[in-house]
C-alpha cells in the first residue's frame, strides 16, 4: 500500500488507485499520513480536520476512524506490513513506514541530495526521483485552513529543489531536462523570482542569452502590472550578469574540501609548545645569529653562554654564605641563570624567579658555614 499526498490523496494497492470517501474521511486520512508513524493528539487532529469544531467533534471523530480502519483493512490483500490507525493514549497514529508515503519520501531524498559526501551527478538523480513524486498541487482535493498551511509550506520545499535540480544540471552540463520542467513551472507561477532565476540560469547555460533577457522582460512586466514593483536585487544582479556575459554564470563552483575526519585531526601540539624528550626546550643564545640556538643536557654543569633556563625551581634552600664584602648570598636549588642586560651597578640582580631566591642585600656577616648547593648566579653569588 502506498499512500500519495503530492497531488490528489490516493491509496494506491498493486497499482491501482482507490477512492478514499468523503472530503472529512479524506481529511482524516491526510492528518494522520502527514505525521506517519508519530502520535497526534486528539485535539490536535480535530483542529485539522475542522477550523471551528462542531458540537460532537470528538465522536464525528471517531466514526471516520472506525470508517478508515474499515477501508485499509479491506483494501490490504496481503499481511506483510499492514496498514493501521491504532489508539493510543491522548490520540492517535498510523502505523505504516513513512517511505510509504510520499511527502516522506520526497524530504528523504532531498536530504540525501544534501549530504556533503554526495557528487553533482547524484545530486542531479536523486532530486529528479524527489521531483518525480509530485503529481501537481500538494493536497488539491482538501480544504480548510491547516490543508492550504501544509500545501504553502510543501509547495515551497518543492521549489527550493528545483532550482537545487537546476544548479547541480547545470554543473554536470545537462540542462535540457531542467529547461523543459522551469518552461512550465514558470508559467504556472509567474510571479516568484527565485524560479525565474533559475530558468534564466539554465536559458543561458544552453546557449540561449537571447531568449533569456526575453523572459526577464516579460517577468519585469508581470510585476509591473500584477504587483507594481521592480525585479528584486537577485533577479537584477543576473539580469547585470547576462548582459556581461559573466563566466560565473557558467565555471564550475571550487571543489568542496573534504570533511575532516578523525585521522586528519591534529594530534599532537604545534612545535612551538613541544617539550624536547631530552629536557626543556631550547632557548635562543644572546650571541650569534638569531637563529642560533643552544640545548639543555641534564649533564651539563651550567647554562652555556647566556641561554635563560626555561624555569626556575620554586623552593629555596641553602644558609645565608658570606662574601668577602660583608653582604649575604641566598642559594636555591634552580639551575643557574644567565645575568639579565639590565645588571649594572647600584641596581638589584634577580637571578631566578621572584619566589625562588632574593636579590642581593646588605646583610651582616653570618656564623653559618658554606652553602648547601652551589650559588645560583655564575659568578658564586646573586
Amino acid at each position: 500500500m502506498e499512500i500519495r499526498l503530492l497531488g490528489p490523496i490516493e491509496i494506491i494497492i498493486e497499482g491501482r488507485a482507490l477512492d478514499v470517501g468523503a472530503p472529512q474521511q479524506r481529511l482524516v486520512l491526510t492528518a494522520l499520513a502527514a505525521d506517519a508513524g508519530r502520535l497526534i493528539g486528539t485535539e490536535s487532529l480535530i483542529d485539522r480536520v475542522w477550523e471551528t469544531a462542531p458540537d460532537g467533534a470528538r465522536r464525528t471523530l471517531q466514526v471516520h476512524l472506525s470508517r478508515l480502519r474499515r477501508f485499509l483493512d479491506d483494501a490490504q490483500t496481503d499481511d506483510r506490513a499492514p496498514v493501521q490507525v491504532l489508539r493510543r493514549s491522548g490520540g492517535y497514529l498510523l502505523d505504516i513506514d513513512p517511505d510509504r508515503v510520499d511527502a516522506h519520501r520526497f524530504r528523504r531524498l532531498v536530504e540525501q541530495a544534501h549530504e556533503r559526501h554526495r557528487s553533482d551527478l547524484e545530486r542531479v538523480k536523486l532530486l529528479a526521483e524527489a521531483m518525480d513524486l509530485w503529481r501537481g498541487p500538494a493536497l488539491a482535493d482538501l480544504p480548510g485552513q491547516w490543508a492550504g498551511t501544509v500545501r504553502q509550506a510543501w509547495q515551497q520545499q518543492y521549489l527550493d529543489a528545483v532550482q537545487e535540480w537546476t544548479s547541480a544540471s547545470i554543473r554536470v552540463g545537462d540542462v535540457s531536462a531542467p529547461l523543459a520542467r522551469l518552461a512550465a513551472m514558470t508559467g504556472e507561477y509567474p510571479l516568484i523570482e527565485s524560479l525565474a532565476a533559475a530558468y534564466l540560469r539554465a536559458l543561458y547555460a544552453s546557449g540561449r542569452a537571447s531568449d533569456a533577457l526575453d523572459h526577464y522582460a516579460v517577468i519585469r512586466q508581470h510585476l509591473a502590472e500584477k504587483l507594481g514593483t521592480d525585479p528584486g536585487p537577485q533577479l537584477q544582479h543576473l539580469y547585470r550578469q547576462i548582459l556581461a556575459a559573466d563566466p560565473a554564470l557558467t565555471a564550475d563552483p571550487a571543489p568542496r574540501p573534504p570533511r575532516p575526519t578523525h585521522a586528519g585531526r591534529r594530534t599532537s601540539c604545534p612545535r612551538r609548545h613541544r617539550r624536547s624528550p631530552a629536557g626543556p626546550p631550547s632557548w635562543p643564545t644572546s650571541t650569534g645569529p638569531r637563529t642560533t640556538r643552544t640545548r639543555w643536557s641534564p649533564s651539563s654543569t651550567g647554562w652555556p653562554g647566556s641561554a635563560r633556563p626555561p624555569w626556575p625551581s620554586r623552593r629555596r634552600t641553602g644558609s645565608p654564605a658570606a662574601t668577602p664584602t660583608g653582604s649575604s648570598t641566598w642559594t636555591c636549588a634552580a639551575t643557574p641563570r644567565a645575568p639579565s642586560r639590565s645588571n649594572r651597578p647600584g641596581r638589584s640582580t634577580t637571578c631566578c624567579a621572584r619566589w625562588a631566591c632574593r636579590s642581593r642585600r646588605s646583610r651582616p656577616a653570618p656564623t653559618a658555614g658554606p652553602a648547601s648547593t652551589a650559588p645560583c648566579s655564575p659568578a658564586g653569588r646573586c
